[in-house]
């Protein structure tokens, strides 16, 4: 929990470092821009957890091992293992890392929506 917490942090900290990189790349700091750069900060963190599952569930591994093996065969160096014995022995990720990417990109999300609120009324 103290774990997830923490990661939890430093993931607050990384996303407030981009939504002030993305406001000065914009050169604006008007309303529309915090509302968009939190936005955009928060749309990063959603992906990011969702490429976790992505990759960790091995959506592209068959992809991958097809494009080593082919490269491997005509370099000369042959694959050791199987597609299965690879697939079996790979190392799942915890749950709890996307899941904190996702509570990262809560509050980015929750004040986007209401500084758009905000502006619109």
């Amino acid at each position: 929990m103290w774990n997830m917490l923490k990661k939890l942090l430093i993931y607050t900290g990384i996303g407030a470092i981009i939504t002030l990189l993305i406001l000065l790349f914009q050169n604006k700091y008007t309303l529309v821009a915090w509302a968009n750069a939190t936005a955009i900060t928060g749309v990063i963190f959603l992906a990011t957890g969702w490429a976790s599952i992505v990759l960790n569930e091995g959506l592209f591994d068959l992809i991958g091992y097809s494009v080593t093996s082919f490269w491997g065969t005509l370099f000369g160096k042959r694959k050791e293992k199987s597609y299965y014995e690879t697939r079996v022995e790979k190392v799942k990720i915890e749950k709890s890392v996307y899941y904190t990417y996702w509570l990262a990109a809560l509050p980015f999300i929750v004040v986007s929506i209401i500084l758009h609120i905000i502006y619109f009324i």
